[in-house]
């Protein structure tokens, strides 16, 4: 067994994404479902949004371990991650209970943001920059097929066997993922021999001011989406009365369309090059947030309107990982957790505003809000970042 060699590195890859497809479906069924898991906890739409806050402001204390994978190797990190998503997943199924859920959550989420950092330092360690736009694009596929095929079943379980049921299903996937990472990744120790953690990532800060342009950029991207996304399960319930198994059946459609944009991004990103694609792509999706209430009385318009909005946004995000990877090399996992942070912390503010934006002005104070914040993200790329 100690002389064995490493898997492909086609086989790691697919690894990876296994095991951030049952992370990624976790995270993402609540939205679409946010009125089910309301109903079955017995409390308020604005108190789920609480928790949606909760969970992302979790998510914040991923850079203090994350980092970690620097110095004592990206596999344990890993794993260690997997494990307490089964955990996080089994506690809601046995104790269902409105705070019980909100631990579920925020260790999802946690859980998550600590593997996808990792995960991605892992990409940029065993792929060359010319290539990982391909290569990240590939990974990033389990952020699509997690609408595409996770939720849907979710959908299906929840109809069924109640709202719980989707927990239990990921916490065995996820066990599954743990048994392929344990045999197919390599037991590689970090090469930082340094006190890695907060420390290392403040001292990045400090010294890569580019970071903070990525801070930024991200965090304004998905503070515009969650401020869509928190909403728009509601929407397609209110105003076009679709049915529990529907509103699985419209994520299909966000998920269709992320899965183009990462397709786009690897068959296009690294020839015709990061840089350009990310700032096209999140001028496109400011847009379109922008116009996007225009389709309310349609709903085929509204689920057009929806997959060429996920399109660019999916390809904004997508194509501006490698760019990220490749800031720090040899500290990859810091600059990628400073991505990561970024995006939680969005996602926490998205969650608080979106309740807020929706009811003061319904989807069309929602889009134009979810516009005009892309559009600073897109300039702030324009003038800060460099490839």
């Amino acid at each position: 067994m100690r002389n064995r060699q490493p898997a492909s590195t086609g086989l790691q890859l697919t690894t990876l994404t296994i095991g951030r497809f049952f992370l990624t479906t976790g995270n993402r069924i609540v939205y679409p479902f946010l009125p089910v898991f309301a109903r079955g906890l017995g409390v308020s739409l604005t108190a789920m949004s609480q928790l949606l806050v909760i969970r992302s402001l979790a998510a914040l204390i991923g850079p203090v371990f994350a980092p970690l994978s620097e110095r004592f190797g990206r596999k344990p990190m890993l794993l260690g991650s997997l494990f307490f998503f089964a955990v996080g997943c089994l506690l809601t199924v046995a104790l269902p209970d409105y705070w019980i859920f909100g631990a579920t959550l925020a260790l999802l989420s946690l859980t998550k943001v600590i593997y996808d950092p990792v995960m991605q330092a892992h990409v940029g360690d065993i792929v060359p920059y010319a290539r990982r736009g391909r290569a990240i694009a590939f990974t990033e596929m389990s952020w699509s097929t997690a609408l595409l095929i996770g939720a849907p079943i979710s959908g299906l379980l929840i109809a069924r066997y109640g709202w719980q049921s989707p927990l239990l299903w990921l916490a065995i996937g996820i066990l599954a993922s743990i048994a392929l990472t344990a045999l197919f990744l390599p037991n590689k120790k970090g090469t930082v021999g340094r006190r890695v953690g907060l420390r290392m990532l403040l001292h990045a800060l400090v010294t890569h001011p580019s970071l903070w342009a990525v801070a930024l950029y991200m965090l304004l991207l998905t503070t515009a989406n969650d401020v869509l996304l928190v909403v728009y399960g509601t929407w397609m319930e209110t105003a076009f009365g679709l049915s529990i198994s529907a509103l699985g059946l419209t994520a299909v459609v966000i998920g269709s369309a992320e899965l183009s944009g990462e397709i786009t991004v690897g068959a296009i990103s690294d020839r015709f090059g990061k840089r350009r694609l990310v700032l096209i792509s999140a001028l496109l999706a400011a847009i379109l947030y922008a116009l996007l209430s225009l389709t309310q009385n349609n709903l085929t318009f509204a689920l057009v309107g929806m997959f060429a909005l996920f399109l660019c946004f999916e390809i904004a995000i997508v194509a501006f990982v490698p760019i990220v990877t490749e800031l720090m090399p040899e500290t990859r996992s810091v600059a990628l957790s400073v991505m990561g942070v970024s995006a939680a912390l969005g996602r926490a503010l998205g969650a608080f505003f979106a309740p807020i934006v929706a009811s003061l002005g319904g989807m069309t104070a929602t889009g134009l809000v979810a516009g005009g914040i892309t559009v600073v993200a897109a300039i702030i790329l324009a003038m800060w970042i460099r490839e």
